[in-house]
């Protein structure tokens, strides 16, 4: 992302008021909400998750939209107001990646499979009554 907005400033403003690195450590700086967020995100409560997911990204986009709006508003109003729009967007959309790829999909890999122990339960009492017929099939043709 701040890949992107670097050259986004070098393609549409033709100069860079922010060296790639001012830009890393601001978008570093505004992803610090996202520490306690995540300590939150354990809570195993659905609502409250995608909640804090929303307010955080939100903070956190706000942070960008205030140091970048300066730089940008100084040429087209509209182009500068749809240019911070697709900054909150796709910073949402990460935080949203981040929600789904830690706290929702992997849960799937987690949490065992019932139809193991059941295969395994049927396989194992299977044998047990085959054995048990075995001897008494063999009990029977020595008496």
């Amino acid at each position: 992302m701040p890949t992107l907005i670097y050259f986004f400033f070098r393609w549409r403003l033709n100069h860079t008021e922010y060296t790639f690195l001012e830009l890393l450590c601001i978008y570093g700086y505004s992803l610090t909400i996202f520490i306690p967020v995540s300590i939150l995100w354990i809570i195993p409560i659905n609502w409250l998750q995608w909640t804090l997911t929303f307010l955080a990204s939100l903070i956190s986009g706000s942070v960008l939209v205030v140091t970048f709006w300066p730089t940008i508003n100084a040429y087209q109003k509209r182009f500068s107001a749809l240019s911070m729009l697709v900054v909150l967007l796709a910073h949402l959309l990460m935080a949203v990646c981040i929600m789904f790829v830690f706290f929702h999909i992997s849960d799937n890999n987690i949490k065992p499979k019932t139809e193991t122990t059941t295969v395994l339960a049927t396989i194992l009492s299977s044998s047990t009554t085959t054995n048990l017929t075995t001897i008494l099939s063999s009990t029977t043709i020595k008496v």
